[in-house]
């Protein structure tokens, strides 16, 4: 039997997809991405913000188009699940997160050829005997980039014994498979002192640090619930780049959160020049139901808050191009992902960017023969706002 797969949403919600699809082939199902070849249909929804809303539910109305029966999991299904139920009645079975350790028993009316075995644990992959198996499963795929993402990747092992992020790091630099550890989510106040201390002594793990700091302005962090004062920030900032000179910081900022005047604005801007992030997004408050933000006074108009985010990823446009200019001439490791027929170019995983694009990317033009999953160095040539053009000039190893 086959089941077509809808993915939306985060790298979060992703992995919850990667646990429900190892689930089911498990049980002998295959996947297939067009719905046409289904039998059935997994959406795995977001109900993040408004526009990931639109996007699950207009995903559903064209899947329930094919006339199969169509499965909804993720964020939009837990958070709207008895709305949904009334409003998308042709949907064959909603499934919320809170109910995943149950998705066999829920999804077993739908089958009638097979007898489902097992469930799925969602909690599973935070204990580390579990992810040391899925380490050496790594190894013995030959899997040459991790990366370790969570909603708050350095609060690990806080509910655990004897465990915290930097134990699960050292864990990880034990397998000598991969070239590149990155480290996703970490959040400014809950960095330690020893997990700075292990990125500066391990050559291992990739000197990249995503730090969501959100803003600067201490009114505005104090409003936002976040921990930790603007001066915390910038003295952290500053020890990584003490202790790791070759550290990559990346943020994100919001900017119009109910309360910002033009002088917290300001304030964020101008550590926004001062820091020089290598990486930065910016997006704009948006007041969703069901949050306490959403019923604050004093809320931002539109067209401020428009104002202020083009003011931001305008100044981070002359950072970005100002630190990549600095690279040309330089030197880096790069792995070689994917080969681009239409204009001769290759992608690659390095140091410098978020394994999804998000950040941009190095383009690497090579004379040497390579293929994906080389090793390869590349000398930057020429430099974007955000991108990076680089030239193979050795080949360290093989796929």
């Amino acid at each position: 039997m086959n089941i077509g797969i809808v993915s939306l949403g985060c790298a979060k919600n992703q992995v919850d997809l990667e646990e429900i699809l190892a689930y089911l082939k498990r049980n002998g199902f295959e996947t297939v991405s067009d719905p046409e070849l289904a039998d059935m249909i997994i959406i795995n929804t977001c109900g993040f913000i408004d526009a990931a809303k639109k996007e699950s539910i207009d995903a559903i109305l064209d899947m329930i188009q094919y006339e199969k029966p169509v499965i909804v999991t993720g964020c939009l299904a837990t958070r709207y699940l008895e709305d949904l139920k009334k409003e998308i009645p042709e949907v064959a079975l909603w499934i919320p997160i809170e109910e995943y350790k149950n998705f066999g028993k829920l999804f077993q009316p739908l089958i009638k050829d097979r007898i489902l075995t097992g469930e799925i644990d969602p909690t599973k992959r935070l204990f580390i005997e579990t992810l040391k198996k899925e380490l050496n499963m790594m190894d013995e795929s030959n899997i040459r980039a991790l990366t370790v993402i969570s909603q708050d990747t350095s609060m690990y092992g806080k509910d655990l014994e004897n465990m915290n992020l930097t134990t699960l790091t050292k864990e990880i630099i034990k397998h000598k498979n991969f070239d590149f550890v990155k480290l996703m989510y970490l959040y400014p106040d809950e960095v330690e002192e020893d997990l700075i201390d292990l990125f500066a002594s391990d050559s291992n793990l990739t000197p990249y640090f995503d730090l969501p700091v959100q803003h600067f302005a201490d009114h505005v962090l104090k409003r936002m619930g976040r921990r930790g004062s603007e001066q915390d920030i910038i003295d952290l900032i500053a020890r990584f780049r003490k202790k790791v000179p070759e550290a990559i910081l990346r943020t994100t900022i919001m900017v119009g959160f109910p309360g910002e005047t033009e002088e917290d604005f300001q304030e964020c801007l101008k550590q926004i020049r001062e820091v020089k992030f290598d990486h930065l997004g910016c997006f704009m408050f948006c007041p969703e139901e069901g949050t306490p933000a959403a019923l604050f006074k004093e809320q931002v108009p539109e067209e401020v808050k428009l104002a202020r985010y083009n003011a931001i990823m305008k100044e981070q446009k002359k950072v970005s191009y100002q630190l990549n200019k600095k690279r040309i001439g330089k030197t880096y490791k790069c792995l070689v992902t994917k080969y681009n027929e239409e204009d001769f170019t290759y992608d690659c995983i390095c140091n410098l960017y978020a394994p999804d694009d998000i950040d941009g990317k190095m383009r690497l033009y090579s004379k040497m023969e390579i293929k994906p999953g080389d090793l390869v160095e590349a000398k930057v040539v020429n430099a974007l706002v955000y991108d990076l053009d680089a030239e193979v000039t050795k080949i360290i190893r093989k796929a």
